[in-house]
């Protein structure tokens, strides 16, 4: 195995772990609809070529309907809804059903577990059989593939890495990157296929568990209404390619009265970076 994205399987885990907790929310919601609907079931009655919608139940025996006429289109809105629920639950309860079973009997753990308990003389003949956490980092910097040109004034400020940035801002969330061990690139070229183009997030974080990527914006001139505007329609673009803030995008921001801090920075690789990048 020596490809990047099979990684992604390794934490299958993780991944049926958020489905499952869709699922029960989602469950949950119908479960609600359901309860708060009124008595008696929806149905379409085609008279005449013409859509009459009626409500139908039985009480003490006996089958009542009831039309429902158009200034009572809320209603039928309320009927709707409980039919789609009471169609849509059971096929997801299953599939909660299923992933839990999932989840209660999948092992988590994963051919890094096993290397590392195995005698290194060992291991050296099972090269071909999993791929090292070292070697899976070099790879995904290596995959970065030929350089292309960016935009803008050449990087000029050095971090402690010796890395070369393009502003203070970007130096302090490179530094403090560096010294939380957390693996990243610089300006690493992602190519948006909606759009058509490539474009240069100022930090790439890699997730070796996961074979996934966090990307990391920091918008420095807040203060100048076109910057802002442009910062808009590019967090705009990441939402369309399913980078989503909160999710695997982190964006900051300061103006003239409020720069960018250690602090700012550190507080977010803490409370979200660091957590998002737990697998186990």
């Amino acid at each position: 195995m020596n490809d990047i994205g099979d990684v992604k399987m390794r934490n299958i885990y993780e991944q049926v772990k958020t489905y499952a907790e869709q699922l029960q929310n989602r469950t949950e919601e119908l479960s609600r609809i359901l309860s708060e609907s009124p008595k008696g079931n929806l149905e379409a009655v085609n008279r005449h070529d013409k859509v009459f919608f009626a409500i139908r139940w039985t009480e003490d025996g006996k089958r009542n309907i009831k039309y429902i006429k158009k200034e009572q289109a809320n209603l039928a809105a309320k009927y709707a809804r409980k039919y789609f629920s009471k169609k849509l639950l059971p096929k997801l309860l299953r599939n909660l059903k299923a992933a839990e079973y999932f989840l209660k009997i999948h092992s988590k753990t994963d051919e890094y577990d096993i290397a590392e308990k195995i005698t290194p003389e060992i291991l050296d003949f099972c090269s071909d059989l999993y791929i090292s956490r070292v070697q899976l980092i070099n790879d995904w910097k290596n995959s970065k593939g030929p350089d292309t040109p960016t935009i803008g004034a050449q990087p000029s400020v050095t971090t402690i890495n010796g890395e070369l940035v393009r502003s203070k801002s970007e130096a302090i969330i490179a530094n403090a990157l560096y010294s939380h061990n957390i693996v990243y690139q610089y300006e690493r070229p992602l190519y948006f296929e909606s759009r058509y183009y490539t474009i240069f997030p100022d930090f790439t974080v890699f997730n070796p568990d996961l074979g996934a990527e966090i990307y990391w914006e920091h918008f420095g001139m807040m203060d100048d209404p076109d910057y802002s505007r442009r910062t808009v329609e590019k967090i705009s673009d990441y939402a369309k390619n399913d980078i989503i803030i909160g999710k695997n995008f982190i964006c900051t921001f300061e103006d003239e009265e409020h720069p960018l801090s250690s602090a700012n920075v550190e507080q977010i690789i803490k409370g979200f970076l660091e957590n998002t990048l737990k697998t186990k």
